[in-house]
């Protein structure tokens, strides 16, 4: 599934936070679990920012794996505590960027054996986004969609894939 709407992944329990009301991934969860799915859940978080209210959704939730993979020295601060966090450098291109998330999925992938995955995937992480400072290409940020709906599919989860943050012109 695809939300072309969504990834509102700093929204926290009590509060909208950083352009995000409320929390569509969190809820979308609660949605599925109330209509019966009972799998384990990775949230793959590729946003230029930390989904740190998804960190705080599920904070206390093991059925639930939160992963983010942002510029670490970008919004939010201070960053939220979550399952897995890998803070990347300014200017991180598309050959760092993508061998970090493939070793991550392979690791996470392995230990938590997900049924479901849900991908925050923020086009904030492009070039020529002016409110960040990653550098992928649009190429590395189709790469970057295609290895983690291929390592869901080889695990044999479901993914739904939202696309979150996106500001600059090849968003």
């Amino acid at each position: 599934g695809i939300n072309l709407g969504g990834g509102y992944h700093h929204a926290r329990p009590s509060m909208g936070h950083g352009f995000c009301v409320y929390g569509d991934v969190a809820l979308a969860i609660q949605v599925v679990r109330q209509e019966g799915f009972t799998g384990k859940v990775l949230i793959v978080d590729t946003d230029a920012h930390q989904g740190d209210g998804n960190h705080a959704f599920f904070a206390d939730d093991p059925s639930v794996v939160t992963f983010s993979m942002h510029g670490g020295d970008l919004f939010p601060h201070p960053k939220v505590p979550g399952d897995r966090d890998v803070a990347l450098a300014a200017g991180t291109q598309d050959d760092i960027f993508l061998g970090i998330l493939e070793s991550e999925l392979d690791s996470l992938l392995a230990a938590h054996q997900p049924a479901l995955v849900v991908h925050v995937a923020g086009a904030d992480v492009l070039h020529d986004d002016p409110l960040t400072n990653l550098k992928l290409s649009t190429a590395g940020l189709v790469e970057r969609d295609r290895l983690v709906a291929r390592k869901s599919r080889s695990q044999g989860a479901a993914l739904v894939h939202t696309l979150a943050g996106g500001y600059g012109p090849s968003a």
